[in-house]
C-alpha cells in the first residue's frame, strides 16, 4: 500500500513546510534552505538573529551541488573520511548559499547526517535541509520529541518520526580548509 504522505514530503517541503525532526545530537526544525520565507519563519520561531546563520544537513556531500564539486580535491577527501562522532564542517561558501542561510559568515556549516530519515529526505529532495535547534535561542536544547512538540507542535506543518540518540554530544565543529576545531 502506498503512504501518500511519504510521496507528498518533498514537495511539501520544497513548497515551504517547516518541520521539526530528530538529528543524531537534538531536536531540529528545519526546512528547504531555498525557501526565504520558511527560514523567515524559523528564525521567528526561535527569536533568532539572521546574522547568527544557520547548519544545513545533507545525505550525501554531493547534495550541495556545485559547491561540493568546486572544493579543492582534499577538502573532498576530508569531507568524505568517515568519523566516529557527529563532525559539522565550516565550508566557505563562495557566495554559493543564500545569505539567510549563511548570516554574516563567509562560511557555511554543513554536517553529513547518518539519521535515516534525514538521509532519505535529502536524496528524495535532492538538496540539503536546515537544521537549527528546536529551541528558542538562549534556552536549553531540545533532546526529547515531546519537548519539542510541546514548544512547537503549532507551528510546524509536521513532526518527522523518530528520535535522538541517547547520551549523545553536540556535533564537533571544523573549519575544513584550516582543520581547525572550533567546537
Amino acid at each position: 500500500m502506498l503512504n501518500f504522505m511519504n510521496l507528498l514530503l518533498p514537495l511539501s517541503i520544497k513548497q515551504g513546510a517547516v518541520f521539526a525532526y530528530p538529528t543524531e545530537t537534538v531536536w531540529g526544525l528545519g526546512c528547504s534552505p531555498f525557501h526565504y520565507e520558511s527560514v523567515m519563519r524559523i528564525l521567528e520561531m526561535k527569536h533568532r538573529n539572521i546574522d547568527k546563520g544557520l547548519i544545513l544537513l545533507v545525505g550525501q556531500w554531493e547534495q550541495l551541488g556545485e559547491l561540493f564539486e568546486q572544493l579543492p580535491a582534499q577538502d573532498r577527501m576530508r569531507l568524505n573520511h568517515p568519523t566516529l562522532e557527529p563532525t559539522t564542517y565550516l565550508i566557505e561558501h563562495q557566495n554559493m548559499i543564500p545569505s539567510w542561510i549563511t548570516g554574516k559568515f563567509d562560511t557555511v556549516a554543513v554536517r553529513r547526517s547518518s539519521n535515516p530519515w534525514i538521509k532519505n529526505i535529502c536524496a528524495r529532495l535532492g538538496h540539503p535541509i536546515v537544521s537549527t535547534s528546536a529551541n528558542i535561542s538562549g534556552q536549553e536544547t531540545v533532546r526529547n520529541k515531546y519537548v519539542a512538540i510541546k514548544q512547537f507542535y503549532a507551528q510546524v506543518d509536521f513532526i518527522a518520526p523518530g528520535d535522538v540518540k541517547p547520551k549523545c554530544s553536540p556535533s564537533k565543529i571544523i573549519h575544513l580548509s584550516t582543520q581547525k576545531r572550533l567546537r
